[in-house]
């Protein structure tokens, strides 16, 4: 299981970059957020990771815990990717102007 960044911290409940609500609070009014690493995972990849843990038995709340994210933010990432699958696209892919239009 996942704990805080914070070294005196051992809560378990994590918000943002490692952080639990109360010291991610105190690094954003201390301006100190900049020396956690920003989190942040591909929707496909954290739904594919989140699929192989539910996969070896961990619970929702668990497998979450293990990638570092909310409960919340696993469900709709995998909400996304659900609707994503249906609608027959397997990657995003960011359109571009071809330089002939501009």
């Amino acid at each position: 299981m996942q704990t805080c960044a914070q070294k005196h911290c051992r809560s378990r409940t994590i918000k943002a970059r490692g952080l639990c609500n109360t010291c991610y609070a105190y690094a954003l009014k201390h301006d100190q957020l900049d020396e956690y690493e920003r989190k942040q995972w591909d929707r496909s990849e954290l739904v594919a990771a989140y699929r192989q843990l539910r996969s070896e038995g961990k619970t929702p709340v668990a497998a979450a815990m293990t990638l570092g994210v909310d409960v919340r933010a696993v469900y709709s990432a995998v909400g996304r990717q659900r609707r994503f699958e249906r609608q027959g696209f397997t990657k995003y892919v960011a359109p571009t102007i071809d330089d002939d239009e501009a």
